[in-house]
């Protein structure tokens, strides 16, 4: 029940239960109630809601003042935040008067203008206020009155809400209820995820980054330290049978500021991986460039090193 939603109104909410698509919602409404009436019936049931939605106002429009009203939703709202902290309130609109087309019951025009200029007066000010509070929201209800005209959404009192009008209304509120529900998720979301950056941030690449085996790092500490200027034709593609270009390496000894690039190490790695057993002769090698080396020179030297007999190359200098 944590997680439900209550929506509380006067009259007009009577139907919304029949209306609504949702399973998660309750209602509850009071005919004739006023917004300072309702905290007593709902008092008990706010610590059980995740949002309460409201939907009165409508009996306080004829004696009271806008500011007036306004207080009492003020109270009506702090009172349930007292009770339930964390609770979302959203306010549903004050939804405009028409003529009563009983018969003998017929309103003046100068009250239905004075109610439904308070009742615009109060929206506003719900509207605005709504935007400054993060647990506080507004749902407008602008389908009831289109270009100075009020639309057949009410039944013949004037006050009460015909079919159309129900759905409409209980439409506007579900809407206003995903969008809540999908706004806190998110936020949520982006809340833990940057909590566990800011935790771990080389735990979160660590995860997200699978893991690759790393190239014996003695080979190519030799690669790096001892190749100097160096032009190395490298074996052709096999499948398109075209060489592949030189490649120049450019490595400042004993600079460790300088790296050479990805491509051009994978390149070496690939060609140029030096056997453990020709790491000792490594370091007899003649600091003079070694051109035309004989095969028997660079069996036993290097041992097979992957590099063509045939080929003049710069040899690594130590």
């Amino acid at each position: 029940m944590k997680s439900k939603v209550l929506i509380s109104g006067h009259s007009q909410a009577k139907y919304f239960s029949h209306h609504l698509k949702r399973t998660d919602v309750d209602v509850v409404s009071f005919s004739g109630f006023r917004i300072e009436q309702m905290w007593e019936k709902i008092h008990t049931m706010v610590p059980f809601y995740t949002m309460i939605v409201l939907h009165i106002g409508a009996n306080n429009l004829w004696n009271d003042s806008v500011s007036k009203v306004l207080r009492q939703y003020q109270n009506l709202v702090q009172n349930i935040w007292t009770v339930n902290a964390t609770c979302r309130v959203v306010i549903s609109g004050l939804l405009p008067r028409g003529q009563n087309r009983f018969q003998g019951k017929a309103k003046s025009v100068k009250f239905l203008s004075m109610v439904n200029r308070k009742a615009l007066a109060v929206n506003k000010k719900l509207h605005l206020i709504s935007q400054s509070y993060q647990r506080l929201s507004y749902v407008g209800h602008p389908d009831f009155m289109v270009n100075g005209q009020l639309q057949p959404m009410l039944s013949r009192d004037g006050l009460h809400l015909n079919w159309n009008g129900t759905a409409n209304i209980v439409a506007k509120i579900e809407m206003e209820i995903h969008r809540l529900r999908f706004s806190s998720f998110e936020t949520a979301t982006k809340l833990r995820n940057t909590e566990f950056v800011a935790r771990s941030p080389i735990a979160q690449l660590e995860c997200l980054i699978p893991s690759k085996p790393e190239i014996p790092t003695t080979y190519r500490d030799v690669l790096l330290k001892n190749l100097f200027h160096t032009n190395i034709s490298f074996m052709g593609d096999k499948k398109t049978n075209t060489p592949v270009s030189s490649i120049f390496c450019d490595v400042m000894l004993n600079d460790s500021n300088k790296t050479v690039p990805t491509p051009y190490r994978d390149a070496l790695m690939r060609n140029l991986t030096l056997p453990h057993t020709c790491m000792p002769s490594a370091k007899k090698i003649n600091t003079a460039q070694v051109k035309g080396v004989p095969d028997s020179t660079c069996d036993n030297t290097f041992g097979t090193c992957g590099v063509s007999n045939n080929t003049t190359q710069d040899l690594p200098v130590p």
